[in-house]
């Protein structure tokens, strides 16, 4: 929902359209779905999937940072920090969903390496043949 507001934030006819700021908005909601689902279907395959830099915690927390220092009209070099914030969102969601991907194919190829096919430890002895006479040879 932020995301989406942030959008409709830069969108507008003010002083802050920014088509760019549009586009890295559009950018980082596609990458945080994309993080939350990449971990979800992660953890159908191996325990636990929560690497990456920019986990929900950290998204958050940048987010208030961006909604606290935007201050119209001010020209202090601590305010309007939601572009930089949006840069931030927008590469590290795709960093953090390209480090969750390899973190599942490098803990599944590990998990297949590691299971090494135990050898049987004493073989059966083949089945008996019967040597009793069947129906076929009763009847000739």
């Amino acid at each position: 929902m932020v995301f989406v507001g942030l959008m409709v934030f830069y969108a507008r006819d003010t002083e802050f359209h920014s088509t760019l700021n549009v586009f890295l908005a559009g950018a980082g909601m596609m990458g945080s779905v994309m993080i939350s689902y990449a971990s979800a279907r992660a953890e159908s395959l191996i325990p636990k999937c929560d690497v990456g830099f920019l986990r929900r915690p950290e998204r958050v927390v940048l987010f208030i940072i961006g909604a606290l220092s935007t201050r119209p009209g001010s020209h202090n070099f601590f305010a309007n920090r939601m572009p930089a914030v949006l840069w931030v969102l927008a590469v590290g969601s795709y960093w953090t969903f390209a480090h969750r991907m390899y973190h599942t194919w490098w803990e599944l190829n590990r998990s297949q390496t590691n299971e090494v096919p135990e050898a049987p430890t004493q073989t059966a002895p083949p089945p008996e043949i019967s040597r009793e006479p069947t129906l076929a040879h009763k009847i000739s």
